[in-house]
């Protein structure tokens, strides 16, 4: 049933399916013009904030922060990177070892942990 509903919602603008989205989950309208609770904040600032602030975008982004954190408060605050690459065949030429690597994965907001010690164990995992 959700697969069709989420297929029926698709071709509506992302605002309108935000707040079909909101009235399934709450019962009631999301007031827009002054929201109240957190869960409106956060819709108010998606639907007028990020069009307007492109600081947003630059937050968002995983690897593009650190350049920002570095510029406010210092490289002291970041964890150092290891690698980085724009194309996942390209850690095949690396030839790392996966016993202890922590792919990150922007996109899909997932890690991937490999650990000789928890070879059993390994999995995709959510933050």
């Amino acid at each position: 049933m959700k697969k069709i509903i989420k297929f029926c919602l698709s071709p509506l603008p992302w605002t309108v399916r935000d707040q079909i989205t909101y009235f399934t989950t709450f019962r009631r309208r999301a007031n827009m013009k002054n929201p109240v609770y957190f869960t409106e904040k956060v819709l108010c600032r998606k639907h007028y904030d990020c069009k307007e602030n492109t600081l947003f975008s630059l937050l968002a982004d995983k690897y593009r922060v650190r350049s920002y954190v570095e510029e406010k408060i210092g490289a002291d605050y970041l964890i150092p990177l290891q690698h980085t690459v724009d194309n996942p065949d390209d850690l095949r030429a690396l030839r790392l070892s996966l016993d202890d690597v922590v792919v990150n994965l922007p996109m899909v907001q997932a890690w991937y942990i490999s650990s000789k010690h928890h070879r059993q164990n390994t999995r995709w995992m959510r933050p």
